[in-house]
């Protein structure tokens, strides 16, 4: 009796043994290796060389951003810009004045814009022909061109005709439509003087446009971002962003299941050892969302898909209150936000929690059209032309709860 004792807990230890070594994703699920780890991981992006086309648009409306015997925002962001961009050897730098409607771009040197820009010298025209503008911007453009217009994109057509008022989304979609092109429009904002310097209007809105081959515009715009203080962001036609993530073990409590650490990169994608009892969970997340466009509401738009669980975004912040072991992992996927979800219905013997980013036109476009009539219009053509894409994120952030096997 006691031998047949002793042969069954040897042999359960020798299950468990053998549980514990037995790789718990084999065959599952294909986006992470038999051990946990993601298959396919953010890529490393290069910095490259560019080609940079600058233009500034200089018709009356922008006089004010300019005063001479001043120094407004638009004044020192310009030239900051101008002297970095101009700067990096591995950049090819040419600058244009676009002064009305009806006329050519002007090449500038670098001296003489700083000095125009200072003393407001530039020669200031009367109308800005948006559509216009595009044609000679992209009439001195290459394929590996990125060109920056630098106006505040006030649409004023010869007379303020009604009818090409109208028609400017379908003016902005023609220019784009069927090209390999990708578009970031930055808002920033300035002092602006007008009544020949006597008043002054604080957080006046201008933008710089970026357009191009996506790659490079992408590039480009982040640099520009890190740069400047940059208000607002709206992008179309660029890739898509790579997100590193990291389950944050020791952020939420889970009695039902071990956060499984990959080897490869000493982070957390997988919870094991479900006990296939308990349908619902919480997971914290530190992911790196730094290349989103700005202001990008996480909790809004991140969403689940593909997933026969139901996911709720509970916190998504910028703030982090971790332990030490989180905290690491926080620094080690350089994270700029904590996500907590809730998961509820658990069923499967392995759940693929899929997230991504709902893709969609941000809510501050349609307020800036107020001050800067025309927008809504020319980012309407923008998106008509480059079609939004289905998720921010290129690849998903993936999760894999595996239940038990003993």
């Amino acid at each position: 009796m006691s031998k047949q004792i002793s042969r069954n807990i040897y042999c359960f230890f020798l299950l468990l043994f053998i549980s514990s070594c037995t790789p718990f994703n084999a065959g599952v699920e294909d986006s992470f290796t038999e051990e946990g780890c993601l298959v396919q991981k953010e890529p490393i992006i290069k910095s490259s060389a560019h080609n940079i086309n600058f233009f500034l648009e200089t018709s009356g409306s922008m006089a004010g951003f300019m005063p001479a015997g001043k120094a407004t925002e638009f004044q020192t962001s310009m030239w900051d810009l101008i002297a970095t961009l101009g700067g990096e050897p591995q950049n090819r730098l040419r600058m244009f004045q676009l002064p009305s409607r009806k006329q050519s771009p002007l090449p500038i040197t670098a001296v003489s814009f700083r000095s125009d820009l200072n003393n407001g010298k530039f020669k200031f025209g009367q109308e800005t022909d948006i559509p216009e503008m595009l044609d000679s911007i992209m009439a001195k453009a290459s394929d590996n061109t990125v060109s920056i217009l630098v106006s505040d994109l006030i649409f004023s057509p010869a007379g303020n005709s009604p009818s090409l008022l109208a028609q400017f989304k379908t003016d902005i979609r023609t220019r784009f439509a069927g090209k390999k092109l990708g578009s970031a429009i930055l808002q920033l904002n300035s002092s602006f003087y007008y009544q020949k310097g006597k008043k002054v209007h604080t957080n006046t809105p201008y933008y710089m446009w970026l357009m191009g081959a996506p790659g490079p515009v992408k590039d480009l715009t982040e640099k520009i971002k890190a740069q400047l203080n940059i208000s607002n962001e709206i992008t179309d036609g660029l890739a898509p962003i790579s997100a590193a993530y990291s389950i944050l073990p020791y952020a939420v409590t889970n009695a039902s299941a071990v956060a499984n650490i990959c080897a490869e990169d000493q982070r957390y994608y997988c919870l094991t050892e479900w006990d296939g009892q308990t349908p619902n969970m919480e997971v914290a997340l530190a992911i790196n969302l730094r290349a989103l466009p700005l202001h990008t509401n996480i909790r809004q738009l991140l969403t689940a898909v593909n997933t026969s669980a139901t996911v709720f975004v509970e916190q998504a912040d910028t703030h982090f209150n971790l332990q030490p072991q989180d905290d690491k992992l926080r620094s080690q996927v350089s994270a700029t936000h904590f996500v907590r979800l809730k998961i509820s219905g658990l069923s499967q013997e392995s759940n693929l929690i899929t997230l991504n980013l709902k893709d969609q036109k941000p809510d501050w476009v349609a307020k800036a059209d107020q001050n800067t009539p025309g927008l809504n219009s020319l980012v309407e053509g923008l998106e008509q032309a480059l079609p939004r894409k289905k998720g921010l994120l290129a690849r998903p952030i993936r999760l894999l709860i595996t239940k038990r096997t003993y």
